[in-house]
């Protein structure tokens, strides 16, 4: 999963940032930036808590991932908070860009997902 939202990032930010530049010029360059950088922030520090943790019990993993979701939840309005109050970018491109994103983070992860063999139960 890490290495395919870093191929997303690698391949969308750049098309999302020229998109926002032809249509909004340098406010919209940085909206789309921004809105694709937080999406594979928020998403992509998942995926690696998940991949560190992956030693330790489900149990542990689940509370490890759930702790990290509401950390970075905060620290997302938060950023969103301090963002509010900025004039050098375009506000629709950054909530686009980042709802684009993390749309497409989520569907290679649930293609991820389903293509996976995992045993549900333990064979005796």
């Amino acid at each position: 999963m890490v290495l395919a939202g870093l191929l997303l990032a690698v391949t969308a930010m750049p098309v999302a940032m020229l998109i926002g530049f032809f249509l909004h010029d340098l406010p919209g360059l940085y909206g789309a930036g921004i809105g694709m950088g937080l999406a594979l922030v928020f998403i992509g520090l998942t995926s690696i808590i998940a991949l560190s943790t992956k030693k330790l019990s489900v149990q542990v993993l689940g509370y490890v991932v759930l702790i990290s979701w509401l950390a970075k939840l905060v620290l997302l309005v938060g950023v969103l908070a301090w963002l509010r109050a900025q004039e050098f970018y375009h506000r629709p491109t950054l909530l686009i860009a980042m709802l684009i994103g993390l749309v497409g983070y989520l569907t290679i992860e649930a293609m991820i997902s389903v293509k996976s063999r995992i045993l549900y139960v333990e064979p005796n």
